[in-house]
């Protein structure tokens, strides 16, 4: 009796075993599975409940903000973290959590597949004819053949939902959102199901706990909105009578209210940030660069090998390996399984099965209208992931054009992938099914009957595992995540716990403004290091600054363009104001973090950290912690929350590099007054708007047409004057930058100094002393050179080659006139300022031999270069790189570049701009797509 009641369970057993075989062979004990978008509840799980209870303002996110993703959908799922926390050590929690969602989505799909999709909605009748006694014998011994392995053909489907290529691109490099889509979309098909049954109170109970089960797969709401609307569509078709087609819309239209009401306690906050603050995402610097780059590394792969195989984007990018110290692929050990001809045919064919399988779905009348709702979402998947494999392209394109869409969108892949696999199973799992309804036609021997289905089956679960025999040799998820994390991170959480949790931490040193992080831990040779968003956030309650937020919040991105210009320029006052105006109060850094693109030291961090208001109170090996000096006592200063003035001013501040009005009036309120600030921007990395005529550069602002007091500061003492000086034949030419500010009719110059020319003694070298700095011009030479003016003098001298003796040929003290302090200007009806700046333009010359520098090496790169413009081309992943030395330029003074040009096709031009005389970050842009002309301002690095 025992064997004969397990024997129906067997092929339920069969897709837990290899759930659990698949998660052994991939747990490495004694390290924690984090990198990449990682969550870490487990690090502090009480205040982690809080922070999604209360998830309606996220204050830990920098400077705090409303919640951009769906931070209190995460509610339900901290019991099962609880309960995980009760049973496994710490550095397994988050093991346990993807495998529990692994083995729970391979039970949900087991059941669907058995109970919904391999059952037929119409007994199936033979044709109105004379049918044999035999042949009703053998037709009656396949149906019951059906019936035997329906179960045999659900537990492979499930299999196969378990281990195809797209369900392993997505636990590769796990994210939590995605693995909980995977383990509850099956039982959210099977509520509905439920549902259209009958409309009961335990199936509505039912329909609802799974609703709070998926909600954390909106962590990313827009994860979770197209699983609602797949399962919407789903429940549509599902009841669909072509007669009766308003109850069909009302049922869909009753499941997607309540799905709507289940989520309500996280949705309402995410569309309040929505309607108010989502234009912050888009215009963070981080999603700016790589939102196009993540969607043509999605479009890249829109080749019929990608659709078959379902191998995609992430097989083309690459990860760090801390011990060799560069950049591999993230898939290799993937990659070189597939290269055997043998395994890349075994995966092209289960492609061919999932094709095969839609059609079956398409053409099967017995499957009944719920195929419609698998079959649109299949189509809408495919032409989204592949877009420009499908006529549909042209009208994705004009979709793209929406900034909400692109948002939305900018990689379907993830977004779409686990419906994907889904319906692949389904397809799949179709295909065996009607296999064996087939089977049931054919006159077999009676012992054929017997062998055939199962040594089939065998056959397809053999190649399934085949395929899939890096999953059982720890590769499902990847190794350089599967990490030591140093115990000196857990004693800096138990150390930092002792602070009032309102003080804002700022983790140094910061390298780039993407928010990946790389901290370095390897010893003895042995790989080990994080790359990631960051993990520290998950250990504190304070406001932590880390990059990663500032793609969340607008306040965050700016303050890391102010602490970017105070690092680049080493200024330890500027950087005591930036850190102040943000009210830090604590400085974590780390001497393992590290810049996988340059060789740089922490020493810089520590002489600037000494210099200003913060002194070292935490010291572990290569961990250290900096409090402000006033703040001694662990507790919130409320005179630095609570400022004693406010100024109310107006001002563009939008992610300014510089706050020249914090640095004017101190703490402000930006509102609409007659206390204006006009040319705020400028300080701003993009200046706009600019109106460009040859040598010549005009700031234009409109303002409330009013009579106001102008204030016009002048020019600063230590300013850098800029000096052309170009030669033609024995004749030397001296320019100096003209500026002049207009006030309606009245015009104010700041620099006033007339250019000049004289004789060269003969057509061979000359050398100039602009006060003590030496210049050598030879011959049809242009020099543009900066000298600080530190008194009003300004002497130019030429040096004779015989006898080295100075001639001066300019020597004058500057008058208020050309070297102007301060104004003050009464103005009556102004309505528009404007600063015009004379002085001549430098152009590069783009005729630069380019290189392919993809690594490894492939695809091409082609230049032409005509009439002055430099046509780029890369193609079939080839990188063209091109370099160009701004020899002419200084970062004594502050400089524009402007660069014009068109995108004709794929991801634009992205831009490099190193500082060879001040070790400073790299400067990253993506340049607009289509026509444009982008002027970005370098500001002036003066150091101490």
């Amino acid at each position: 009796m025992f064997k004969s009641k397990m024997k129906p369970l067997l092929p339920l057993f069969l897709v837990i075993l290899v759930s659990l075989i698949v998660a052994f062979t991939n747990i490495v004990p004694g390290t924690f599975f984090s990198g990449w978008d990682n969550i870490h509840p487990e690090f502090n799980l009480g205040m982690y409940a809080h922070r999604v209870i209360f998830g309606a303002w996220q204050e830990h996110l920098g400077t705090g903000g409303p919640p951009a993703q769906g931070h209190p959908a995460e509610i339900f799922r901290l019991p099962i973290l609880f309960i995980l926390k009760l049973f496994l050590p710490l550095n397994l929690q988050r093991y346990g959590f993807i495998f529990l969602m692994y083995l729970i989505g391979g039970i949900g799909i087991y059941f669907y597949l058995k109970n919904y999709w391999l059952v037929r909605e119409k007994q199936y009748t033979l044709p109105d004819k004379i049918v044999n006694i035999t042949q009703n014998l053998v037709n009656g011994s396949h149906t019951k053949l059906v019936n035997k392995y329906s179960d045999w053909i659900a537990s492979l489907g499930a299999i196969f939902y378990l281990l195809n290529i797209l369900t392993l691109q997505q636990f590769y490099i796990a994210f939590e959102m995605f693995t909980v889509q995977f383990a509850f979309l099956p039982f959210l098909f099977i509520s509905i199901h439920l549902l259209v049954k009958k409309i009961n109170i335990k199936n509505l109970l039912i329909f609802f706990v799974i609703q709070l089960l998926i909600a954390p797969s909106a962590h990313t709401p827009t994860v979770f909105y197209l699983g609602m609307l797949f399962s919407t569509t789903y429940a549509f078709f599902l009841t669909l009578n072509f007669k009766k087609i308003r109850s069909s819309l009302k049922f869909a239209l009753i499941i997607f209210i309540m799905t709507l009401l289940a989520n309500s306690y996280w949705i309402i906050p995410n569309l309040y940030f929505t309607v108010n603050d989502a234009n912050y995402v888009s215009q963070s610097k981080a999603n700016r660069v790589f939102n196009s780059e993540s969607l043509w590394s999605i479009r890249s792969e829109g080749d019929l090998k990608s659709f078959f195989t379902g191998v995609h984007y992430l097989f083309d990018w690459k990860d760090y390996n801390f011990q060799t110290q560069k950049y591999e692929f993230i898939f290799a050990e993937w990659q070189n399984y597939f290269s055997n001809p043998w395994i890349g045919k075994i995966l092209l064919g289960f492609g061919v099965f999932v094709i095969l399988g839609l059609f079956l779905t398409i053409f099967n009348k017995y499957l009944g209208s719920k195929r419609w709702g698998i079959v649109f979402w299949y189509f809408l998947s495919i032409a989204l992931i592949w877009i420009d494999l499908f006529p549909t392209k042209y009208l994705i394109d004009l979709f793209y054009k929406s900034d909400i869409f692109f948002e939305i969108f900018r990689n379907p892949f993830t977004k779409l992938s686990i419906i994907l696999s889904f319906i692949w199973s389904i397809f799949f799992s179709q295909l065996l099914n009607s296999v064996f309804w087939k089977l049931r036609r054919i006159n077999f021997h009676k012992k054929i009957i017997r062998w055939f289905p199962t040594s089939f089956l065998i056959i397809i679960f053999i190649l399934i595992i085949l395929l899939n025999w890096p999953t059982f040799q720890g590769n499902f998820l990847n190794e350089k995540l599967r990490i030591s994390i140093p115990s000196e991170y857990f004693h800096l959480f138990s150390y930092i716990q002792s602070y009032d949790k309102n003080q804002r931490i700022l983790e140094l040193p910061y390298y780039s403004f993407e928010g990946w992080e790389y901290y370095n831990w390897s010893t003895d040779g042995k790989s080990n290091g994080y790359q990631g968003i960051g993990f520290k956030f998950f250990g504190f309650d304070q406001p932590y600054l880390t990059p990663d937020f500032a793609r969340w919040t607008g306040t965050t991105d700016s303050f890391y363009y102010e602490l970017r210009y105070a690092l680049d320029q080493q200024n330890s006052s500027v950087l005591n104001s930036v850190l102040q105006k943000y009210k830090v109060d604590l400085i974590i850094l780390d001497d393992t973090k590290i810049n996988p693109y340059a060789s740089q030291t922490n020493n810089s961090y520590k002489n600037l950290l000494n210099k200003i208001d913060f002194k070292p109170v935490w010291q572990e090996n290569f961990l250290t912690v900096y409090q402000r000096i006033e703040n001694q006592n662990h507790e919130v200063d409320l005179s630095l929350i609570i400022p004693k003035q406010i100024n109310f001013v107006s001002a563009s501040l939008d992610r300014v590099q510089k706050d020249i009005v914090y640095e004017k009036v101190g703490n402000y309120i930006n509102n609409n007054t007659n206390k204006i600030y006009p040319f705020a921007s400028l300080f701003s990395e993009e200046v706009k708007p600019i109106i460009l005529d040859e040598g010549q550069v005009e700031f234009e602002k409109s303002i409330p047409l009013n009579n106001y007091k102008v204030v016009i500061p002048g020019i600063l003492k230590n300013f850098g004057l800029p000096i052309f000086i170009k030669r033609y034949g024995s004749q030397i030419n001296i320019i100096f930058p003209q500026i002049e500010v207009s006030l309606n009719q009245q015009k104010i110059k700041l620099i006033d100094l007339d250019n000049f020319d004289f004789e060269a003694e003969s057509t061979e070298s000359a050398t100039l002393w602009i006060n003590q700095q030496k210049i050598i011009i030879n011959p049809n030479q242009k020099i543009l050179i900066t000298t600080k003016l530190d008194t009003n003098n300004l002497k130019i001298c030429f040096e004779d080659r015989k006898t080295q003796e100075k001639k001066v040929v300019y020597d004058q003290t500057l008058s208020s006139n050309q070297w102007q302090k301060q104004q003050i200007i009464e103005t009556q009806n102004l309505g528009k300022i404007s600063i015009n700046l004379s002085f001549p333009w430098i152009k590069t010359d783009l005729n630069m031999d380019s290189t392919n520098c993809s690594n490894p090496n492939r695809g091409y790169i082609e230049n032409k270069y005509q009439n002055g413009s430099m046509t780029y081309y890369a193609d079939k992943y080839g990188v063209n790189c091109s370099g160009y030395i701004l020899s002419d330029f200084s970062s004594n003074t502050a400089f524009l570049l402007n660069l014009s040009g068109e995108n004709y096709q794929g991801r634009s031009i992205k831009l490099f701009v190193n500082d060879t005389q001040f070790l400073t970050l790299t400067n990253e842009y993506l340049l607009p797509e289509n026509k444009f002309s982008t002027t970005y301002l370098f500001p002036e690095l003066v150091g101490n």
